[in-house]
């Protein structure tokens, strides 16, 4: 409005300004200015943005999977708005939530500030972060955001973290919360989505995440179930060069056990496209396993030419302790490593 206002008054000197000696011209440019400017209809100016106090309180969670990338929570959320020109619960868009009902809407006046309530219940997406797991911390995040007309032009959310808090009754099977916080920003999406008051083709909206940390109640617990038969398995496969009968066999067993293991593993996280901890984990058994096939072929061939079992045997112990122990190594910088980054 005010940019139709600003054009107008510009034609408006200009054919002032043209039927005009030079001498009056700029008095009278200056004068149709100042007297378009004040008889402009107030609120024509760009507003400040309306400022409204969001917070939250997490009742409840449940069923967190990593597989299936998604968790169940029941909050309720609050704001606190100057008037009541704008509600931003009503128009309060779930991004990453899958079945989510709201209930419960209330709006009541206090100490001449507009207070409203909702509660939203259901299933939510969550990318997990899996490359240490079970090592890792995680960061459940349910993103809400303005649906409406009410772009950040027009509305402006305060995060409310003093009020916001997590239920001391929750009681995660698996896990432990260990943070809640509340992040009120803005996203910029590169489309206006039609407003033709955005010439510019970009549309920023506020944004609310609510953000509860979380870490595994039993990590090392919980990495030896996933890992005993996969150890197991490399010992197999190292005393398999102690011995004189029945090594192929025993090498072959050991193969076998491992890609049965990871299997099993790999449904733990669900569907990843890099490789995280456990998968490392395989992959080192496997080349080791691979590494005791190759030097039993080498052996074998040594022996039958002519190098003697007893040379052999010596070497082949020599061997398996080598591959032990780096066997150890690499397992210490795998492990430590996710221990320290997660």
């Amino acid at each position: 409005m005010r940019r139709r206002v600003i054009v107008h008054c510009k034609r408006v000197t200009r054919r002032l300004s043209s039927a005009a000696p030079w001498a009056r011209r700029l008095l009278v440019i200056a004068a149709a200015l100042a007297a378009c400017l004040l008889v402009a209809p107030p609120g024509t100016a760009d507003a400040a943005p309306v400022s409204c106090r969001m917070g939250a309180y997490v009742q409840s969670l449940s069923d967190i999977d990593p597989a299936a990338g998604t968790f169940d929570a029941d909050i309720w959320l609050w704001s606190v708005c100057p008037d009541q020109t704008i509600e931003p619960l009503k128009s309060l868009e779930v991004v990453n939530g899958l079945d989510v009902e709201s209930s419960m809407d209330s709006t009541q006046e206090k100490d001449q500030q507009w207070w409203s309530n909702r509660k939203i219940a259901g299933k939510f997406r969550q990318d997990f972060a899996v490359s240490n797991f079970p090592f890792d911390n995680q960061t459940l995040v349910i993103r809400l955001e303005e649906g409406g007309q009410n772009d950040s032009r027009s509305l402006k959310y305060v995060a409310d973290n003093s009020g916001s808090k997590l239920d001391p009754d929750i009681s995660l099977r698996n896990w432990t919360a260990t943070s809640f916080r509340v992040v009120a920003s803005d996203t910029t999406y590169p489309t206006s989505y039609g407003d033709p008051s955005l010439p510019d083709g970009e549309s920023t909206y506020p944004r609310l995440d609510l953000e509860v940390g979380l870490q595994q109640k039993d990590k090392v617990g919980d990495f030896v179930k996933a890992t005993f038969a996969v150890y197991i398995a490399v010992l197999l496969a190292l005393f398999s060069l102690m011995i004189v009968d029945g090594r192929a066999e025993l090498l072959g067993a050991t193969v076998f056990t491992v890609v049965l293991s990871y299997i099993s593993t790999d449904g733990l996280v669900g569907k990843h496209t890099s490789l995280y901890l456990l998968d490392k984990v395989h992959l080192l058994a496997l080349a080791v396993i691979l590494a005791a096939g190759i030097w039993l072929v080498r052996s074998a061939w040594a022996a039958s030419a002519g190098g003697g079992k007893t040379v052999s045997h010596r070497q082949d112990m020599t061997a398996a302790g080598a591959f032990f122990i780096f066997y150890v190594l690499m397992n210490v910088i795998l492990i430590g490593s996710a221990v320290a980054s997660s």
